[in-house]
């Protein structure tokens, strides 16, 4: 005969009288009429002088909440659309075993509309949600998220219902320290970036698979080897880790140790590894790498696990076992960064394509972008696309009125151009282009004595050239004289 307050709104138990039915109902009403409304551009906020908001998140849940709305069969067997301040959660039927922990898959719907209950907030974090919300929501009935959105449908375009709940898609790895908008968003644009409906996407995150009363560290429903195995199999059986990256300058994800753990696990067992951005994030992303690729990913890749923490110092030492029983920190930190290196490169094409299809020019700051995506396609032995990218280039230097044959520029592909050859065994090809190189840096000297060392040049294509040349760097250096003369 008690009421509690659940996602902002109440929910009642059976048993209340016709008077507290009525009564449960006014206030209902009055909480919805009252309730701030959610539009497009309704959450802003200020984060390190920039404008971090959830705007775009919550366009996105505008724009399918007409397709897919959520759904719930009442008492009398009636189909009862789910509105803002409607309890998502009921009761549980059963509660799941911890076993059964990496089959658990909730519906992304179902985190748009939380998101879109909550009062306005775009500083909320997830850890602040789980307080708020979901921790006093399930700790009556000691479950999970899970377990208590049973009965839950959701509304596809078609008119099908089908349950929030089912085997899952994606494997989430987030921080909880992140705005829970922050998360949702990324989600969603991730979704909507690769043409996937949210109600095609089944989540395992732990915020709603997880049973925060005895499957996470310090409860004492599972033990440190279960809760490593259960990590484990939920990212196998995905299949899909999607990592969100916010603020993409300083990740806060890639401080924890659990994320950087997950993002081990998924390269371990390979599953498929994307990072997701917010929507407000992905436009001053897209910037920095135009104006300075290599610098962006320096600034990203600032990974160690050894810096990283946990909630606790306990679950830190526990993590830190795992570590090292899958080869210790240097491996995880090279395996971690090798995952985002990828996805950066693979971001950086999207962008040069994307600025080259709406402009159909290729400025300067193009040319010295896609330079250094061409060099990380080499880096990655990705030498076919790389070369097709250091012919545009080249071509659009000497074409460019701010550069020619003779400029810094052109020299700089040449000596990329010489790596790529290095990589393809064409050792001859590059004692070729080295030398143009060399060359073209004598001239700038001559123009720039004060201001321009080719001695680092000279120095950096000797050596290149003795990894695959026969004999020592003298040696090489001489065939640069020969070639250059």
């Amino acid at each position: 005969m008690q009421s509690r307050l659940t996602n902002g709104s109440f929910t009642r138990d059976a048993g209340h009288g016709w008077l507290t039915q009525i009564w449960f109902a006014l206030v209902a009403i009055l909480h919805r009429w009252t309730r701030p409304k959610i539009a497009g551009h309704a959450l802003r906020s200020e984060v390190s002088g920039k404008e971090s908001c959830t705007s775009a998140t919550v366009e996105n849940e505008r724009q399918h909440s007409q397709t897919a709305a959520l759904v719930r069969t009442d008492d009398t067997g009636t189909n009862v659309t789910i509105r803002t301040g409607d309890s998502l959660f009921r009761p549980p039927l059963v509660v799941s075993p911890p076993h059964q922990q990496h089959q658990r898959g909730v519906c992304l719907v179902v985190m748009n509309q939380l998101l879109a209950q909550l009062p306005k907030d775009p500083s909320r974090t997830t850890k602040q949600v789980i307080e708020a919300v979901i921790f006093p929501t399930t700790q009556p009935h000691k479950a999970s998220c899970f377990d208590m959105l049973h009965g839950l449908c959701v509304r596809r375009s078609d008119g099908r219902l089908s349950s929030v709940l089912a085997e899952p898609t994606h494997f989430v790895s987030h921080a909880w320290s992140t705005p829970f908008a922050l998360t949702v968003g990324a989600v969603n644009a991730w979704c909507d970036e690769n043409g996937i409906a949210p109600e095609e996407v089944f989540l395992w995150i732990d915020v709603f698979c997880l049973n925060q009363h005895s499957e996470i560290p310090g409860t004492p429903g599972i033990s440190e080897d279960e809760l490593a195995n259960c990590f484990a199999r939920s990212v196998e059986h995905a299949g899909h880790t999607l990592f969100v990256c916010a603020p993409w300058a300083h990740p806060q994800a890639l401080t924890r140790c659990w994320c950087l753990y997950e993002i081990m696990e998924t390269m371990r067992r390979g599953a498929s590894f994307s990072v997701c951005l917010p929507p407000e994030e992905r436009e001053s992303f897209a910037e920095a790498m135009l104006v300075d690729y290599e610098s962006v990913e320096r600034q990203v890749l600032i990974v160690d696990v050894r810096l990283a923490s946990a909630f606790s110092e306990a679950e830190r030492d526990m993590i830190f076992g795992w570590i090292e029983s899958a080869g210790g920190c240097a491996i995880m930190n090279s395996t971690v960064k090798t995952a985002l290196r990828k996805w950066i490169l693979n971001a950086g094409l999207r962008e040069l394509r994307s600025i080259e299809d709406k402009s159909g020019m290729r400025s300067l700051s193009w040319l010295r972008f896609a330079r250094a995506l061409a060099g990380n396609l080499v880096d990655n032995s990705r030498l076919s696309e790389a070369e097709t990218l250091y012919e545009q280039v080249h071509q659009g230097v000497l074409e460019h009125k701010e550069c020619g044959s003779d400029s810094f520029e052109a020299l700089e592909v040449l000596n990329g151009i010489g790596e790529l050859r290095l990589k393809q065994r064409r050792s001859e090809d590059a004692t070729l282009v080295y030398g143009r190189a060399l060359a073209g840096m004598r001239v700038l000297q001559a123009r720039h004595p004060d201001t321009f060392d080719p001695d680092l040049t000279r120095e950096k294509s000797a050596e290149l050239l003795r990894r695959t040349a026969s004999g020592s760097v003298p040696q090489a250096s001489a065939r640069f004289q020969l070639e250059a003369a």
